[in-house]
């Protein structure tokens, strides 16, 4: 088989597709399960902010050593797959044998998830760069919708898997099964990763790691961005512990809206993708920025399934407008020689900031018993909206890149 550019794209939107349905099928339903195996909103938030926190240690080493994940970004990204998905594979057995019980099956899961996704991680990075020198310039909007909307056509497939199956009952050996199925699936085209090719002789590239004064040039929107994945996911882990004891939802609830959320981001993508053609991808994030904060601290007021199922579609058309706003600035308005740093410190603030917030959110739910406030909180983001602009650096090469788009 003839491997070319093209045919190293279908590989990965066909692995977009299956990314999506462990998404829709495994990740989402960590904190429902986390709910059925302890009360306490803390260790809910701990295991479920435990694999974003892991994950962390990439990231950081991505950015310290660009050089060597840009040189080896192929054979880290295969090398990654393989190990994370048997590991994936591995924890859900654990849970499917039904050996353990409580919180020592729920950190038994959970430490296993979160080694699969440190090491699964490394992919996200390799594919981020390896994405931004194969795609061209006046087609990576396109490319960035098409990769979301895949990833949430895969979604919405795991989201039905999960839906069938709590539709008989809610046991933790329904969740054993569930998370086999999707795992097992999650392997399925490993075999075509492996064909992945470089097309780019990234040996020549020598990357100067990270220092303090790149972080300085880009102090103020990297605040922002701590500050917004702060508001967002300081009641991200209440959302389906709150659905179930409050306002006496179930699984069926959260896959409903899970869905909902879901088809908002299927339905989303290439609406931002063609704006992001038109606009300045931080000046869409603030739009999407607004979206997302709103449902967000809206949710203990909303007490019937109908209305929860519309303010998850807005969440999802929040939540996927901040996702292809702030990747599209990455690889397309960064400047190459630092894409890496950039895209690392970008994952180290998605996946650290979280998982301290939902501990923060988590602990003080308990500690207050009203977890309301949680949610109210998250309106601290809206902060962000005069914070978010590009260094100048940034702003130099965005520039160029928007009247290559402009002109296509």
């Amino acid at each position: 088989m003839r491997i070319t550019p093209s045919t190293v794209m279908a590989i990965l939107l066909i692995d977009t597709i299956l990314w999506g349905i462990w998404f829709g099928g495994l990740w989402s339903y960590r904190s429902a399960f986390a709910s059925r195996l302890t009360d306490s909103y803390l260790h809910i938030s701990m295991s479920t902010a435990m694999p974003l926190a892991l994950s962390s240690i990439t990231y950081l080493s991505a950015m310290y050593k660009p050089t060597f994940f840009r040189v080896n970004r192929v054979k880290l990204f295969k090398l990654s797959i393989l190990l994370s998905r048997v590991i994936y594979l591995l924890s859900s057995i654990a849970v499917y044998l039904d050996i353990f019980s409580g919180l020592e099956l729920l950190y038994i899961f959970s430490v296993g998830i979160s080694i699969a996704y440190s090491i699964g991680t490394i992919a996200g990075i390799a594919w981020t760069d390896y994405v931004a020198d194969n795609v061209p310039d006046t087609w990576k909007p396109r490319y960035i919708a098409l990769d979301s909307t895949l990833s949430t056509v895969g979604a919405l497939i795991g989201t039905v898997i999960a839906g069938t199956l709590f539709v008989k009952d809610s046991h933790i050996l329904t969740y054993g099964k569930l998370f086999l199925i999707i795992s097992a699936v999650f392997l399925i085209d490993t075999p075509m990763i492996m064909l992945i090719k470089e097309f780019k002789d990234t040996k020549k590239d020598v990357l100067k790691p990270a220092k303090y004064s790149f972080l300085k040039r880009s102090s103020i929107f990297y605040v922002s961005i701590v500050l917004l994945y702060t508001a967002i996911n300081l009641p991200y882990s209440l959302i389906a512990p709150y659905i179930i004891r409050r306002i006496g939802g179930d699984e069926i609830w959260i896959t409903m809206m899970n869905g909902a959320s879901l088809i908002a981001s299927l339905a989303t993508p290439l609406i931002w993708g063609e704006i992001l053609r038109k606009l300045p991808s931080l000046t869409l994030a603030r739009v999407a920025i607004v979206i997302a904060i709103a449902s967000s601290a809206t949710l203990p007021y909303l007490k019937s399934l109908e209305l929860q199922i519309i303010r998850a579609f807005i969440a999802g058309a929040g939540g996927i407008g901040i996702w292809i706003s702030i990747f599209g600035h990455i690889i397309r308005d960064t400047n190459p020689e630092h894409r890496i740093q950039h895209s690392s410190t970008i994952y180290i603030i998605q996946s650290f900031i979280p998982a301290i917030a939902m501990n923060v959110g988590g602990a003080l739910a308990d500690i207050i018993h009203a977890p309301e406030i949680i949610f109210l909180l998250s309106l601290i983001g809206l902060a962000t909206l005069p914070m978010i602009k590009n260094t100048q650096e940034q702003e130099k090469h965005s520039t160029t890149i928007s009247k290559k788009i402009k002109n296509s």
